[in-house]
């Protein structure tokens, strides 16, 4: 089997008859590596290439990998290639080892980005996405999707304090809730930030705060309630510490 044939049996099996192209709001990536290939430049190059390519995370599950060799190594590499697609990157140069690639606790890949990519990822105004990543015979085949962002950016209402633009934002997200959100509110458990609307509430939250946020810091619990999300990100920086 060729690996346009690869490709074309993996895409088949990952998205089934999905038109392309169907929704403008969708980006879709997609990239296949040579199993051989991979475990190659792994072998010849070293800890310095995969050093330059992988986290320290990445390389830690790499290591912990069964099964063909390389294999999933050219799996992490296609889904950072089909990712790095996704961003349609102009000048910008993205290193691969800004795009992590892990595997969640239930086995399904997932992409962090940071640095470059988070930026760009934030400039196309991109909220939510996915991966897949199958292997057909010596070939890894990945594919991502992302979802552009429904309502842009929104300048700060003037005389609003942060926590009034926050509070707004949630209830403006949440027309059926039809009252406050009180401060010690779970706002994960009662899905008033659900995971659609994560990364839009990320880019308000660093305009009324001033302060870039790296995902690769926080937790779900920095966003639990307001009362944290106030603590966490609005709080005055304390001398010689963060806030």
């Amino acid at each position: 089997m060729t690996g346009a044939d690869t490709l074309r049996a993996a895409l088949h099996r990952m998205l089934g008859d999905t038109p392309a192209g169907a929704d403008p709001r969708v980006r879709v990536g997609v990239d296949l590596v040579h199993v051989p290939r991979a475990a190659d430049l792994a072998r010849r190059h070293g800890e310095r290439w995969l050093a330059d390519q992988f986290t320290p995370r990445e390389r830690a599950q790499l290591a912990a990998a069964t099964g063909t060799p390389g294999a999933t190594l050219a799996g992490r590499l296609a889904a950072k290639e089909a990712f790095l697609k996704l961003l349609t990157p102009e000048r910008e140069l993205i290193p691969l080892r800004d795009i992590e690639v892990l595997r969640a606790p239930g086995g399904a890949p997932t992409v962090h980005p940071h640095a470059a990519a988070l930026h760009r990822l934030r400039a196309q105004h991109l909220t939510h996405w996915s991966l897949s990543i199958t292997h057909e015979g010596d070939w890894a085949v990945a594919v991502t999707a992302a979802l552009t962002s429904s309502t842009p950016r929104t300048p700060p209402l003037q005389g609003a304090t942060p926590m009034q633009q926050i509070a707004d934002w949630i209830q403006g997200k949440n027309p059926a809730l039809g009252r406050e959100v009180a401060p010690a509110e779970d706002l994960i458990e009662g899905r008033l930030i659900d995971s659609l609307d994560f990364l839009e509430f990320i880019y308000l939250l660093e305009s009324v705060s001033g302060r870039p946020i790296d995902l690769a810091e926080v937790t779900v619990d920095d966003f639990r309630t307001l009362e944290r999300i106030e603590e966490r990100f609005l709080a005055p920086a304390t001398p010689g510490g963060a806030a």
